[in-house]
């Protein structure tokens, strides 16, 4: 088995680059704006149980006093702030178990304090930052508990890491750069009219070639790069293919709907004989003088 590379097919092609503690530490580092350096520090806690696969986050650094959680997606949905905080209730009780902590102790447990970031890089344009709230999803608006503290929240911080975009993030992490410049000449050369696994091809020559900090990786780990990244491409057109079809699919029904509702108006009018009307769209003249009357 090559560097690193574990050919679990759940597993994303971000997730493999940053389980390494080198790696995971420099992604730390420029997120969170710290200077650890060393990598023996790092504990990597991701989710990894078989049973929660849908249930699984990318990364989960756990360093000192804080505990990281990043998610690499090409589309921002308003429920990361859920999914994060589900992630979350796993992990610590996960921590809870292997340190040997109580629940149900009289003593307060200190936790590591938490942090959720999502890195966007997908096709569609967004800013270089937003905060999406656990909050804005509640029934009712947070609760005042009396005690002059902020109803509970939990947060996802999005941040778009396409080229381009939180230069300072990608330059103080090299190899979150390098693997935006491997997603963005994937998109390009795929868009130009290559194939998906000619475009990623391609990309791994780009990084390779430049002497980055990913070059080794890439060079040593060629064709799982490629099959894993090839996965994920079928993946993301497959769901693209069928949101296009959803898509068509509702703008043909709308259609439809509008032109029922015009013969309906044209036959209430007396522009249009019912007959006429029914016999355009095959229905009976009974059927179609029922739309009439319930319309």
């Amino acid at each position: 088995m090559r560097e690193e590379t574990r050919r679990n097919h759940k597993d994303r092609l971000f997730c493999e680059i940053f389980r390494d503690p080198k790696r995971a530490l420099s992604l730390y580092n420029a997120i969170l704006q710290r200077n650890h350096d060393d990598p023996a520090d790092i504990k990597v806690v991701t989710l990894e149980d078989a049973l929660y696969l849908r249930m699984k986050n990318d990364l989960a650094i756990l360093l000192q006093d804080t505990l990281l959680f990043v998610e690499q997606q090409s589309s921002v949905n308003p429920n990361m702030p859920l999914r994060g905080l589900m992630y979350a209730g796993r992990t610590y009780n996960d921590w809870r178990i292997a340190v040997g902590k109580d629940l149900y102790s009289s003593s307060l447990i200190e936790i590591p304090t938490p942090a959720y970031f999502v890195l966007y890089n997908g096709g569609v344009d967004a800013p270089d930052r937003q905060v999406l709230r656990l909050s804005d999803a509640f029934q009712v608006p947070g609760l005042d508990l009396g005690d002059g503290r902020p109803p509970y929240e939990w947060s996802a911080i999005v941040l778009n890491v396409n080229l381009g975009h939180n230069r300072q993030l990608l330059e103080a992490c090299p190899e979150l750069g390098d693997y935006a410049l491997f997603v963005d000449t994937v998109r390009k050369v795929h868009a130009s009219g290559a194939e998906p696994r000619d475009a990623i091809s391609s990309a791994v020559d780009v990084v390779v070639s430049g002497g980055r900090a990913l070059s080794s990786y890439f060079l040593r780990n060629r064709s799982e790069v490629v099959d894993v990244f090839m996965e994920e491409m079928d993946i993301q057109l497959h769901e693209q293919a069928l949101h296009d079809k959803g898509v068509e699919e509702g703008i043909e029904q709308g259609i439809e709907r509008g032109r029922m509702s015009t013969l309906i108006e044209l036959v209430r009018d007396g522009t249009l004989s019912l007959d006429v009307a029914a016999a355009k769209v095959g229905l009976s003249e009974e059927e179609f003088e029922s739309l009439v009357t319930e319309a």
